[in-house]
Order: structure tokens, then C-alpha cells, then sequence
């Protein structure tokens, strides 16, 4: 795992005045956070005195990692639903419409924050310095930001932070994840049993998947499913029954 430290309030711009009162978030969200909420709070975590933790990751909908690895954030976040930990997701997305439909139909976890101009993703990338997606990091202590390089290191880290924390009864008795054979490892539920038909896998398309979801379950490319299908657009229908792969 690989960690540095960056102390948040001195990079981020100083220039903002005023409160905002910072609130628990559930393990799933479809909310969204403004450029200049999400900067402001960043500014008034040291309010926070220690009491909580954010997760903020960078994913892009066109980024087929972030895809791939959205099903083991959201476990993480279900494991963690009762501790002071807050889950930021934050893209640069050019279309605004396809990010919105992405973050709500994988159904990301914590707050989602949209880099719309040049100017704003200049400055965060200022504060976490994050050089290629998906970017992982903890802002914990009074505002240190610490960046990691797998989910396994981000479960890793959270836990030694957990345990640094400095709420009212003392810190938080942390949850055992995934205790063996790879302990720290958050573990995806595996899929459900698919359809076996004339030497395919199959699957029948259910009200609000896409080829993107067909993806992140069973691994194959988009591309791989549209040519096996003959599909000339991205466009599917419920009811559908598409060949994934074949049966090995």
C-alpha cells in the first residue's frame, strides 16, 4: 500500500466563508454534492475534531475499473453502514445525463460530486493529486489525506483509522472483514447461477440493466456481448435474452 499525506485546508482555496453543517450518510445514495459544497466542507472538516472519516474515490463512467470494482466499494460500504464514515464519490464526466444515470443505477455509495469545469477539477486535483481512475483515498485526523492504491489497501487503512478516531465513549469496535482466507479483502457477493442454454450462458435482461451492468457481472466486454448478439447500439430491452459467453 502505498500512503502519502497532504494537509487538505492548506491546498484547497481559503476564500470561502460561512458553515455547513456536516451530516451522517447511508450506505447508498443517489445525492448529489455541488463543486462549492463538497470544497466547502472540505474546508470545515477540522470541525469535525477527529469524530469522522471520508472515503473519497474518483471514478469516470467511461472507465471500465471504476465499473468493475463499484460492486466491492458498495460492499465495503454496507460493512461500514454504522461507523462515522462517509463515502464521496467524485467524476469529471463530460455528460453530465450519462454520469447521473450511472452513479443511480449502480447505486454508489455516499455522496456524488460532478467536476464540470476546468477550474474545479484543477483544484482537486491540486489537493489529492490522483493521476489515473479509480483514485482511492482517506481524509482522516484533522484533514491529512491518504491515497492507496487497491480496495485492499483502502479496507486496510480505514480499519487503523478507525481505531484512531476520537468520538464520545472512545473508538469504534471494528467489523472483521472477510476474516479468511485473505482478511481485509471486502468480498463480492458472487452472482446468481446463469441460465445454461445451448452451450451459452445466458441472461434474461431485467428492468434497468445494461450492457455496462452485463459487464461488471460477468466480466465480459461490452463490445464481446454486442458482436456475440449482433446488437448495433447499446439499446436493450426486458425480456431479453442475451448470450454472455460460452459454456466451458
Amino acid at each position: 500500500m502505498r500512503m502519502r499525506t497532504i494537509f487538505l485546508i492548506g491546498i484547497l482555496l481559503l476564500g470561502i466563508s460561512g458553515t455547513h453543517r456536516l451530516v451522517g450518510q447511508s450506505s447508498r445514495s443517489t445525492q448529489t454534492l455541488s463543486y462549492q459544497a463538497f470544497k466547502q466542507q472540505c474546508v470545515n472538516f477540522r470541525t469535525l475534531n477527529n469524530s469522522q472519516i471520508w472515503i473519497v474515490y474518483f471514478w469516470a463512467s467511461w472507465n471500465s475499473t471504476s465499473l468493475y470494482d463499484f460492486e466491492q466499494l458498495k460492499r465495503m460500504a454496507s460493512l461500514y453502514s454504522a461507523y462515522p464514515i462517509r463515502f464521496i464519490g467524485i467524476s469529471e464526466d463530460k455528460n453530465a445525463a450519462r454520469w447521473e444515470q450511472m452513479f443511480q443505477e449502480f447505486q454508489l455509495p455516499g455522496d456524488q460530486v460532478l467536476l464540470s469545469e476546468s477550474a474545479q477539477i484543477n483544484d482537486i486535483k491540486r489537493a489529492f493529486q490522483y493521476k489515473r481512475l479509480p483514485g482511492y483515498f482517506v481524509v482522516a485526523n484533522l484533514g491529512d489525506i491518504y491515497q492507496v492504491t487497491s480496495l485492499e489497501g483502502l479496507n486496510k487503512l480505514l480499519s487503523q483509522k478507525l481505531h484512531e478516531l476520537s468520538p464520545v465513549g472512545g473508538p469504534p469496535t471494528i467489523p472483521v472483514v472477510n476474516p479468511a482466507p485473505n482478511p481485509g479483502v471486502p468480498v463480492v457477493q458472487p452472482q446468481p447461477s446463469p441460465q445454461k442454454k445451448q452451450g451459452w450462458v445466458t441472461h434474461t435482461v431485467k428492468p434497468g440493466e445494461t450492457l455496462y451492468r452485463l459487464f461488471v457481472s460477468y466480466g465480459v466486454p461490452v463490445d464481446q456481448i454486442k458482436k456475440i448478439n449482433k446488437l448495433k447500439n447499446n439499446n436493450i430491452i426486458v425480456g431479453q435474452v442475451l448470450k454472455i459467453r460460452k459454456i466451458e
